[in-house]
C-alpha cells in the first residue's frame, strides 16, 4: 500500500488482471511509463515506497487510425484521430479476454458454470483553446471477475477519471491544474444456504492540483 501507480495524475488502486498476470494498462494507449524505485520527486508526495507514473498517449489529428490484436487469452482494439478539426483528437482503446466463453464450450458441467474473465477501457480527449491553452480528459474503467461453479466469486474494479488545463504563459513559465476522481471496488461471495456470506468494500479519493 506504500507503492502509487497513477494514471494521468490519477490514482489506481489495483494495478494488475488475474493476479498480477496481467497490467490493467493497454500498451497500445501508452505514450510513456516512468518507474521510480526510490526517492520520487516531491509532487508525487504521500507514499513511502515507489511509483509508477502512467501516461495516456493522444490521439493523431491527420486521420483517423486503428490497430488491434487477437490473442490466445485476450484482443484488443484501438482507434485514434481528430475529433473537431484539427484542434482537438481523441483515443480510445479496448481490451477482453474470452476465457470464460470457451469454458461454456466444455461438456463437463464442473467447468462450464465457471466464469473467468477481465476487461479494460480507457480513453482520453485533448483540445487545443486557443495558442496557450490546452484540456485534456483522460478517464479509464477496468473489472476483474472469478467464479466457481456458482458457490464462490471474487471481483474488483476501477474506475478513475482526470481532467487536465495546462496554459504556457511565455517561454518560461507555465500553469497546471488538475482535478481527478478515483474509485475502487472489491466483491467476494460465498455463495451457501447455511455459511454463505458476501463482502463487499469500495474506496474512492478525490484531489486537485
Amino acid at each position: 500500500d506504500q507503492n502509487l501507480v497513477q494514471l494521468d495524475g490519477s490514482p489506481v488502486y489495483n494495478a494488475s488482471h488475474f493476479f498480477g498476470v496481467f497490467s490493467v494498462f493497454n500498451p497500445d494507449a501508452l505514450k510513456k511509463v516512468d518507474l521510480y524505485k526510490g526517492n520520487m520527486p516531491s509532487q508525487f508526495g504521500g507514499r513511502a515506497s515507489s511509483l509508477i507514473d502512467v501516461s495516456l498517449r493522444e490521439g493523431g489529428k491527420e486521420q483517423l487510425l486503428g490497430e488491434g490484436g487477437i490473442g490466445t487469452i485476450s484482443s484488443r482494439l484501438s482507434l485514434d484521430g481528430p475529433l473537431f478539426g484539427k484542434n482537438s483528437s481523441f483515443i480510445v482503446s479496448a481490451r477482453r479476454t474470452y476465457a470464460d466463453v470457451f469454458l461454456k464450450l466444455s461438456s463437463d458441467p464442473n467447468l462450464n458454470n465457471n466464469k473467468l474473465n477481465f476487461h479494460d477501457l480507457s480513453g482520453k480527449f485533448s483540445f487545443m483553446i486557443g495558442e496557450k491553452d490546452k484540456l485534456s480528459f483522460s478517464t479509464y474503467q477496468g473489472s476483474d471477475l472469478l467464479g466457481l461453479d456458482n458457490q464462490f466469486s471474487l471481483g474488483w474494479s476501477n474506475w478513475v477519471s482526470s481532467v487536465n488545463w495546462n496554459r504556457v504563459s511565455s517561454e518560461t513559465s507555465f500553469f497546471d491544474l488538475q482535478a481527478y476522481h478515483s474509485r475502487y471496488n472489491y466483491k467476494v461471495d460465498f455463495i451457501d444456504r447455511d455459511n454463505g456470506f458476501e463482502w463487499t468494500n469500495s474506496l474512492s479519493e478525490s484531489g486537485i492540483k
